[in-house]
């Protein structure tokens, strides 16, 4: 197996990326992403994220045509972190993207807003002047 493969176990001391759609619903003044992207949707088991490590928040992006220029943001945060705060991560690993996740309820309720406006905290932006995910990057 080599480093950072979609089969590695997924350490506390990786990053995990997701994108946030332009617009106030999604992200308030700052950029500062909303508890709205950290709530499931109907039918959603759990969040879908990306190991930084394997995926660049470029390649993220470009997964659905999104960009920087177009006001979509890259957050990350670190799983040692998420699963402190309860949650589960799973590797879920799919053709367009190898270092697919979800991140998934465990001890934690989704559905309750105060759970959500203290989740998205642990979330951090990862700037658009570190196209190469350095500052992230858990390698």
């Amino acid at each position: 197996m080599t480093p950072n493969s979609p089969n590695d176990l997924i350490s506390d001391d990786e990053f995990l990326i997701r994108r946030v759609p332009p617009g106030l619903m999604w992200q308030k003044p700052g950029p500062v992403p909303s508890s709205v992207n950290v709530e499931l949707r109907e039918g959603e088991s759990g969040l879908s994220a990306s190991r930084a490590a394997i995926t660049k928040p470029e390649s993220l992006l470009g997964q659905i045509g999104a960009s920087r220029d177009g006001g979509w943001l890259v957050i990350h945060a670190m799983v040692g972190e998420l699963r402190a705060f309860g949650l589960q991560i799973v590797s879920k690993p799919e053709t367009h993207d190898a270092g697919h996740v979800e991140i998934m309820p465990g001890d934690v309720d989704l559905n309750r807003r105060s759970v959500r406006r203290a989740l998205i905290k642990l979330f951090a932006v990862v700037t658009s002047n570190d196209p190469d995910n350095s500052s992230i990057d858990s390698t």
